[in-house]
């Protein structure tokens, strides 16, 4: 398998500097990504899946799992797995975060998978989330910060303006 990466995306993915409009960053490196992705799921499909069923297999062989796991799961589904590799990174944190908070309330993706596809373990983070909570809670600061007032000039305001306007 070859791999071809077009010289005008060379010094722009070597050095990560991808100047130029969201859209055109955005484009970029979505190109770029491809490339990673194929090679990551190759590796996947012929190391990472074959190790981890061969693992299951030799635990369920050695008795190493328990009994009940093993009933409650569908037959031969017990070395399912989903197998998320690097994510490509965020060229605008906001849009990004905003795309998956979308995502997640119209049932295209679960948050358990954002929270994998971002490197984090979703038990880990709920876990982390709980505790941070109930200690800013003892420290009486519970209570959410006020959101920070949209710009001026953004479309949510020129809304809001036109939609207070008074004829006289």
């Amino acid at each position: 398998m070859i791999f071809t990466v077009s010289p005008g995306r060379l010094d722009s993915s070597i050095s990560r500097n991808y100047n130029g409009t969201y859209s055109a960053q955005r484009q970029e490196l979505v190109e770029q990504w491809v490339d990673y992705q194929v090679l990551a799921d190759e590796f996947t499909s012929q190391f990472v899946q074959p190790v981890y069923e061969e693992f299951v297999a030799v635990a369920l062989a050695s008795g190493l799992l328990p009994r009940n796991m093993v009933l409650e799961l569908e037959a031969g589904s017990l070395d399912d797995a989903l197998y998320v590799g690097q994510q490509m990174p965020w060229i605008d944190p906001a849009k990004e975060a905003d795309a998956f908070i979308l995502m997640e309330e119209h049932n295209y993706m679960s948050g358990p998978e954002i929270i994998r596809r971002r490197g984090g373990n979703p038990v880990g983070v709920l876990d982390q989330q709980q505790k941070w909570q109930q200690m800013k809670k003892d420290r009486g600061l519970d209570a959410p910060a006020p959101k920070p007032a949209a710009p001026a000039n953004s479309p949510a305001n020129q809304q809001d303006t036109a939609n207070n306007e008074q004829p006289q």
